[in-house]
């Protein structure tokens, strides 16, 4: 590009260019990647059991970012829920979903039949437990066994649908 200096090519100085001015200003390339690094930074996972191209149906809930989704009648009642079997998830999570799902954490649960994590998922419950904190964006395994234990839960009543994961 015209204009735009020459790349200081030592050390540590490697990644900036020198503009006439002496301002040194990083490479596009090098601020595209930083970007896209940052963007991969996960704030939540958005777990959902598919039938198809469609999300599977499950009891109705109020868990996650999509509490206020839904309106219907439930049994003569009027529901503010959803019932779909959709459910945002913190990311702050990510160590503990590692320590139990593996390197993949809980992507390792994507493209798979429900019925095929029952198990794993049944185990991991068991080991980290379902209380609650007072914060639910804290990592704590109390936290974390919550939810994949409403996870667990769709998995029994929908074996045959199949986990996507976004991030």
């Amino acid at each position: 590009m015209q204009g735009s200096g020459t790349e200081e090519s030592s050390g540590s100085n490697r990644l900036f260019f020198s503009m006439p001015t002496g301002l040194r200003v990083r490479p596009l390339s090098f601020i595209t990647h930083i970007s896209s690094t940052i963007l991969q930074k996960c704030m939540s996972y958005y777990v959902m059991l598919m039938n198809g191209n469609s999300v599977a149906e499950v009891e109705p809930h109020l868990e996650g970012i999509t509490f206020c989704d839904h309106r219907k009648d439930y049994e003569g009642g009027i529901f503010f829920g959803n019932d779909k079997a959709e459910l945002s998830i913190t990311c702050n999570y990510v160590n503990i979903f590692r320590q139990y799902f593996g390197s993949k954490g809980i992507f390792w649960m994507y493209g798979k039949k429900a019925i095929t994590t029952i198990e794993r998922l049944e185990y991991i419950v068991d080991q980290l437990g379902t209380q609650k904190d007072k914060d639910p964006w804290n990592p704590t395994p109390g936290n974390a066994g919550y939810v994949l234990n409403i996870l667990l839960g769709w998995a029994r009543t929908r074996p045959e649908a199949v986990w996507k994961i976004l991030s």
